[in-house]
């Protein structure tokens, strides 16, 4: 596979609308405790500690990660459950 070059400024703006859409505070206010690896949290957290702004946090970040995953599948959920 060929590797693409990405320009210093592309990335830049990548990174904004990244961030726009995953690391933005949440403000979730029916809390529920989900259970994952350690090793997995670790790398969530330093993704947010890396790139996130002062007020991200690792719990919206796995907020916004996984509504956004539901989204994409929802319809195919719906032809699944049909099978």
């Amino acid at each position: 596979p060929k590797v693409t070059r990405v320009s210093r400024k592309q990335a830049k703006e990548e990174l904004e609308v990244y961030k726009q859409e995953y690391l933005v505070p949440a403000n979730i206010a029916k809390r529920h405790t989900v259970v994952i690896e350690d090793a997995t949290w670790k790398d969530l957290e330093f993704i947010v500690r890396r790139i996130g702004d002062m007020d991200a946090n690792t719990t919206g970040y796995i907020n916004a990660i996984l509504s956004h995953y539901l989204e994409e599948i929802k319809p195919k959920v719906e032809v699944w459950r049909k099978l």
